[in-house]
């Protein structure tokens, strides 16, 4: 049976290096667009801790309804990304899962749902941990520790929202779980993806491992052993293996983890600047084209602000506060 499928993909909107609160003012012009629909689907991420000294703005975020295959998944995305992209007309809108602050509070995922049938739940969430390095590693666009390399993904290495797998599959804040409130599997661990191309291959692979009826040797040790490798080393001999195993299972093309989206922004960065590899996932978002936007990205003044606390983000704190409660609240099939 074919999983649904519902994608939430949160970014950055930087105006030189920085979120603004402005983001606020963003996501309140895109719920009057269709309030029916952005209400739920649209969500704002603040700061914490010692980096919220450095201001209070996080990653926005924008989901899919729930759709039934790959294809109308990404329709949907391309859907979302067209009209935030006409909401957000300045600022440089950032698919990376960490901009150049050593900040592991302060990150941006990619997370996809996965409704499957209960009874074979448990040995679907297995399977996809099986493969889940390779997918990871191929999502990777976070190499930057601060202004330092770190490695393919630092955010996947140290974000307070992930952490290697355990024995309890809904435990909150880690790669792989299954949801409280949902009753889904979630693939939290994926950094943002500007290319749609690349994109396609991961989900569709994720789909083919999820509907196999095959059961892979699944291993917790070995998962977290290959998550020290991919986050920071990539395609290590023990990942290679992985992937050609997935390779022979899906028909998943070698070339997405061979060469990912944090080795173009490194390059980019050591030969023009930080700045210039912002501009080229500002086009990539806009519009599919892997070149340096125009975009500007002068900081808009605080007055802009106001408009976002008022009309977008009290309106929906009952909704926060509910969905919160319902994604920590254990469910019977848990004690």
């Amino acid at each position: 049976m074919m999983p649904t499928l519902g994608l939430e993909e949160e970014f950055f909107v930087l105006y030189q290096g920085k979120p603004n609160m402005v983001g606020l003012t963003h996501l309140a012009r895109l719920l009057r667009k269709d309030p029916a629909f952005y209400f739920t689907h649209t969500a704002s991420n603040f700061s914490r801790g010692e980096g919220a000294k450095e201001g209070l703005m996080s990653a926005l975020e924008v989901s899919t309804p729930v759709c039934t295959s790959v294809p109308d998944l990404l329709q949907s995305l391309k859907r979302l990304r067209s009209e935030v992209s006409v909401v957000i007309p300045t600022g440089l809108i950032a698919t990376t899962g960490m901009f150049q602050r050593d900040d592991i509070n302060n990150t941006a995922g990619l997370h996809i749902h996965l409704g499957v049938e209960r009874q074979n739940r448990e040995r679907i969430y297995q399977n996809i941990a099986y493969f889940l390095p390779v997918l990871a590693l191929a999502t990777a666009s976070s190499p930057f520790k601060g202004t330092e390399v770190f490695g393919q993904s630092y955010r996947m290495h140290a974000s307070y929202a992930l952490g290697g797998l355990t024995s309890d599959p809904f435990k909150r804040f880690q790669d792989l779980i299954i949801t409280r409130r949902l009753g889904t599997i979630e693939v939290r661990v994926f950094d943002p993806v500007w290319d749609l191309e690349r994109l396609q291959a991961i989900l569709e692979a994720l789909v083919q491992v999820a509907v196999s009826t095959e059961t892979f040797p699944y291993r917790e040790q070995e998962y977290n052993t290959l998550r020290a490798q991919w986050t920071r080393e990539g395609l290590t001999p023990a990942m290679l293996q992985r992937a050609r195993e997935l390779q022979d299972t899906t028909g998943f093309d070698l070339k997405w983890t061979e060469h990912t989206v944090s080795d173009d922004l490194i390059d980019l960065t050591r030969k023009h600047g930080y700045q210039h590899a912002l501009r080229h996932l500002d086009s990539g978002y806009r519009t599919g084209i892997w070149q340096p936007s125009s975009t500007l990205d002068v900081p808009p003044s605080r007055r802009h602000s106001v408009e976002g606390w008022l009309t977008y983000y009290l309106p929906r704190f009952p909704y926060i506060a509910y969905k919160g409660i319902k994604e920590n609240m254990k469910g019977p099939k848990e004690r």
